[in-house]
């Protein structure tokens, strides 16, 4: 995850229409933790305990925060973290299938740094979501940030648990994760785009292809199967989790990112001239 390895960068275009910027890892713990289709409600208070005891001893100040535990945490509480985006709710037709919500809401909470460009998603589907979010276009903050986010996680979980190896892993499959197309890195880098004549012009479904035609995807701003909204904001991100590093990773996604944007400029300066 180091960000002094990344040989692609925005272009100053796509830098202007970028809303914001997020890079997520999924993470299961090794040793004799449970994954969650196979786990219980005590196996899923038991990940929520060790990981309360990881970030208890967490060294750097901007990732030190609190817990917002769903079975616990007050209404104002919940409504302004539905509010703000941060809050997953158990109620996804897939996950359900696959047992992610059984024993709901046993176990499941967020921890959210005081700046809240640090949170970590506590038994969602995987045993962490570990991201970084921030409301701007810095990639390289957003990819250092979370390798030090990760760290101390890591770091924190080998000192409560006494494992040297905190992380459910394989050596060729890399990251152990619930949904095997997490299997690899569980890295998922991504920016929002305001791309409105784009999307006016050939549609999410027309992005998407032009993403897929360069290691990335395309999908609306709320979430997985969104479609866009009014806003016109589009999610690009990274297509493949399994056989590269997360600096390779980011990379795809940044090199898509600028080949819409120029899509979107050459729109714009277009209706320019009309006009």
């Amino acid at each position: 995850m180091d960000a002094s390895h990344l040989s692609v960068e925005f272009t100053p275009y796509c830098k202007s229409i970028i809303l914001s910027t997020r890079i997520r890892v999924a993470r299961n713990f090794g040793g004799t933790f449970t994954l969650n289709p196979n786990g219980t409600g005590e196996t899923r208070i038991n990940v929520l305990n060790t990981v309360r005891q990881a970030m208890a001893a967490c060294p750097d100040e901007d990732l030190q925060g609190k817990f917002y535990v769903h079975a616990e945490m007050s209404p104002e509480e919940e409504q302004r973290l539905i509010d703000e985006h941060f809050l997953f709710k158990g109620r996804d037709q897939r996950q359900a299938a696959c047992g992610y919500h059984e024993h709901w809401p046993a176990g499941r909470g967020i921890y959210q740094a005081s700046d809240k460009e640090f949170n970590m998603w506590i038994n969602e589907g995987d045993h962490l979501r570990v991201m970084v979010m921030m409301q701007n276009n810095d990639i390289v903050s957003v990819l250092t940030k979370l390798a030090r986010g990760v760290q101390a996680v890591e770091q924190g979980i080998i000192a409560a648990t006494g494992t040297a190896e905190p992380f459910a892993r394989h050596p060729i499959l890399g990251m152990i994760t619930c949904c095997p197309t997490n299997l690899g890195t569980g890295c998922r880098a991504s920016v929002h785009l305001n791309v409105p004549r784009l999307v006016a012009a050939i549609g999410l479904d027309g992005i998407d292809k032009i993403c897929e035609e360069n290691k990335c995807q395309a999908r609306g701003s709320t979430g997985e199967f969104s479609d866009v909204t009014q806003d016109a904001r589009v999610d690009i991100s990274n297509r493949f989790r399994l056989g590269y590093s997360e600096v390779e990773l980011v990379g795809h996604m940044v090199h898509a990112a600028n080949i819409i944007a120029e899509m979107e400029q050459k729109l714009e300066m277009e209706q320019s001239n009309q006009a």
